[in-house]
């Protein structure tokens, strides 16, 4: 009945359940449940069409169902880990995001359709899973400052990450890269990067330029 309620805080207990009526939260616009018991979410959820910031890592979600997709509205993602092992082509219709937040989870690849969130601005977190690759279309995130990548399996980068002109941070190590793409060179805006551990024997040429 907390019709006008606006941020829910339930991070750090023990909920292994959000209730099914929360759906009636119309003006509900943060959620956060970090660091709980999850294991699945309640239908009614996706009620919830002016939600602008989920936080749901740190549970025990294995998959999400379709309609989460259509939570719009949504500026901040934190779905980091869980144990999801993929990701539904759908989250491109996520466009208006700017932070999200996918590591920690068993992820294998990623779907084309992350190029389409060309909002993201701030941060995208893929550590901690087991990619091999990287989607062609990450190169569309020309907005995007700060990428982490770490602690995963990937021997290569496309080149369109040079179309990453905004990066700032850009975090690789803990990889199996052998080589970087000679299209580096064009992130012109870049402060860090960070590659250790990987299996590097040369850099690219344009790095220096």
């Amino acid at each position: 009945n907390l019709s006008h309620l606006e941020e829910i805080h339930a991070d750090g207990n023990q909920l292994a359940a959000l209730p099914e009526n929360i759906g009636q939260l119309t003006n509900l616009k943060t959620l956060n449940a970090y660091n709980n018991r999850l294991i699945s979410l309640p239908a009614s959820l996706a009620q919830l069409t002016g939600l602008e910031e989920l936080s749901l890592g740190g549970n025990q979600l294995t998959s999400l169902p379709e309609w989460f997709w259509h939570l719009t509205n949504l500026r901040v993602l934190n779905i980091a880990e869980n144990h999801l092992s993929s990701l539904s082509a759908n989250i491109g219709n996520l466009t208006h995001l700017h932070t999200l937040d996918i590591a920690h989870n068993e992820l294998t690849a990623l779907p084309d359709a992350l190029g389409n969130l060309k909002n993201l601005t701030y941060f995208l977190y893929l550590s901690n899973n087991k990619l091999t690759a990287l989607p062609d279309a990450l190169g569309n995130l020309n907005k995007l400052r700060y990428l982490n990548a770490t602690d995963n399996q990937l021997s290569a980068l496309p080149e369109t990450f040079g179309n990453l002109t905004s990066l700032i941070e850009l975090r690789l190590y803990n990889n199996r890269l052998t080589a970087l793409p000679e299209s580096l060179g064009n992130l012109s805006n870049l402060k860090e990067l960070y590659m250790k551990n990987n299996w590097l024997v040369s850099l690219p040429s344009s790095s220096g330029d």
